[in-house]
């Protein structure tokens, strides 16, 4: 397993070439996936949630963090991961 939750190889779900997701990256899939959402939905960068179609609670984000490492790995994750949890 890398540091990052994923293994080697590909899970190949849905139209994505995914990596296999390990066990670690589902407690993401929920407020931490919702927070780093808020953080990650600006084209102006991280922290910048002034984008009018952003809900309500992502004025309440705190985006001097992130708990996935960068938004790329943020979209990865829930594109790849949490897809059995909610649906986008």
């Amino acid at each position: 397993m890398h540091k990052d939750g994923f293994q080697g190889g590909s899970g190949n779900r849905g139209p994505y070439d995914c990596p296999l997701c390990d066990s670690s990256v589902y407690s993401y899939c929920s407020n931490k996936l919702l927070h780093d959402a808020c953080c990650c939905i600006s084209p102006k960068g991280v922290g910048d949630v002034s984008d009018p179609s952003a809900p309500y609670q992502c004025n309440y984000a705190d985006c001097s963090f992130l708990h996935a490492n960068t938004c790329r790995e943020h979209h990865l994750i829930t594109r790849c991961c949490c897809n059995r949890f909610i649906r986008l």
